[in-house]
């Protein structure tokens, strides 16, 4: 239930795919945060219209707002046969001579007519609805509608109920209204324009890679403070457009991880409260340094090594973030060069080749060769998965249905499954010494669990004699459901995997629905 002297909805949940202020659109990337959610509907939903009539469907519109996140949306057909009365809060606000009620909204058609329906406690389940006279154009955009009305005549009474009414003279096909506001204020009451905030500065920032980094911030709240509502935190971009980073209560503020734009040497952040009537005061910024620029790092991968003469590999580039360009050289492929970032090699002689990618930028390259493609007649069968059905040991597992042999029977349905402390281990014996060139980790996704619980860091290991290893694969932030991973051509009896985070998050059970050694038969 609404109370007090005045009230301001947006219908914003505290979440969206977007974030706007007045209409203009400041953020559009995913966020969260439910101190900033509105008073939400008592009722959700009670739509009423004529007898065996349909109403106008009412929900949360995550792509249209106003402020916020989020807005009301009704839609459906519209006819004067079907005006609907959408019942949304119940209140308990005194009326005074200066009370007034106001909707900001925006439709499809404007020959349908919004209202507002006011109950009042002398009669809770009689409401009188309210047209305004006037409607103009509100917002940065001045793509939405605004109209009010005063109360001055209620003087006295007490609203206990607020709803909507949609209507109109003609039929309307495919009607949508979005409702960006709802308000009950006392024009008298005006809220003060903030200040700027004073003390503003960086406390602390944290770099990764050279090219992200993260700031917080303090500052001290204005003069004039007793009207904000939050503070807005934007970050300057370098053409000199605003993105809106978060809103606050307090007085302090986590940016988090920001991708340096344009090679920029500095960043601004400007901060500007926002008052309980959504009306932004002055801003005040403060600048952070950007470290030197860095080279990239040139990393890749193929999608196969070993080969029969006559197929192709698709080399995928992993270099670092940076990079701004690539020179690959195949000696014995067709291209034996390439410019592009993901380029497809076709091998058509046997041997082992070596693959060199260059990775440039303004500041410098790096290169890496590696001797990884083999071409023989025996892969034209194709290759086989060693593992499967072979001896498997763990370093733990859960129970007999969860063993280690699971994650090497060739069904998606079992597992292996380790509780526990990490890391995990999980250990195949080949049988034989084998040439080994790929694997396959089938992770809980594969098995159909939540992806949250993929393992997200571990290592491939293999040996000849069981007691010496060498690192073949490490991965330190898989996501994938199913993984592959190609290596050089090895030779080897043992293969362990090492689970070292078992889960995208806090989970500490490793799950592993098929772990496949690929290679020669």
């Amino acid at each position: 239930m609404i109370d007090g002297s005045e009230f301001i909805t947006h219908f914003n949940t505290g979440n969206g795919h977007l974030y706007a202020l007045n209409g203009k659109i400041m953020r559009e990337k995913d966020w969260s945060n439910r101190s900033l959610q509105d008073i939400l509907p008592t009722w959700r939903w009670i739509a009423e219209t004529k007898d065996g009539a349909t109403p106008l469907a009412p929900s949360f519109d995550f792509s249209t707002a106003y402020n916020g996140g989020s807005s009301l949306k009704l839609e459906g057909d519209l006819s004067p046969a079907n005006p609907t009365h959408l019942k949304l809060y119940k209140a308990n606000i005194s009326v005074e001579a200066t009370t007034e009620l106001s909707v900001i909204y925006q439709a499809n058609s404007q020959a349908g007519k919004v209202k507002i329906g006011v109950a009042f406690s002398d009669a809770p389940n009689k409401y009188t609805f309210f047209e305004p006279k006037k409607w103009t154009q509100a917002g940065d955009s001045k793509d939405w509608l605004q109209g009010q009305v005063r109360l001055n005549q209620y003087k006295g009474r007490t609203i206990v109920g607020l709803s909507l009414v949609f209507e109109s003279t003609t039929a309307i096909k495919d009607y949508q209204v979005n409702i960006g506001q709802l308000a009950v204020t006392n024009v008298n009451d005006k809220a003060k324009t903030p200040k700027a905030v004073t003390d503003l500065k960086v406390t602390e920032n944290d770099f990764r890679d050279g090219i992200y980094g993260d700031a917080r911030l303090s500052w001290s709240a204005p003069k004039n403070d007793e009207d904000v509502l939050y503070y807005q935190v934007y970050r300057v971009k370098p053409d000199g457009k605003y993105e809106l980073m978060g809103l606050t209560g307090n007085t302090v503020y986590y940016v988090p991880e920001m991708r340096r734009l344009d090679k920029e040497i500095a960043t601004k952040l400007v901060v500007i409260p926002l008052n309980r009537h959504y009306e932004a005061g002055k801003p005040a910024g403060v600048t952070f340094e950007w470290p030197a620029y860095p080279k990239p790092v040139a990393a890749f991968e193929a999608d196969q090594t070993l080969i029969a003469p006559g197929d192709s590999v698709k080399f995928t580039d992993k270099s670092s973030e940076v990079t701004e360009s690539w020179n690959w050289s195949f000696p014995g492929g067709e291209p034996s060069s390439s410019t592009e970032q993901n380029p497809v090699v076709t091998y058509n002689v046997e041997g082992t080749y070596e693959v060199t990618l260059t990775a440039k930028n303004s500041e410098g390259e790096d290169v890496v060769s590696r001797q990884m493609i083999t071409v023989t007649k025996e892969a034209a069968g194709g290759v086989v998965d060693l593992a499967l059905n072979q001896k498997a040991s763990a370093s733990s597992f859960v129970n007999e249905k969860e063993a280690p042999q699971f994650a090497v029977d060739g069904d998606d349905h079992t597992k292996w499954c380790a509780v526990g402390d990490a890391p995990h281990t999980l250990t195949i014996d080949l049988g034989a010494e084998h040439k080994v060139s790929e694997f396959i980790i089938k992770h809980a996704e594969a098995g159909g669990e939540p992806a949250a619980f993929n393992t997200r860091v571990f290592k491939i290991q293999l040996s000849l004699d069981g007691e010496n290893w060498s690192d073949a694969v490490t991965v330190n932030d898989n996501t994938k459901g199913v993984s592959k991973h190609a290596i050089a051509l090895t030779s080897a009896r043992y293969a362990r995997l090492i689970v070292e985070k078992p889960t995208q998050g806090g989970d500490t059970a490793a799950r592993i629905y098929g772990f496949e050694v690929k290679g020669l038969k």
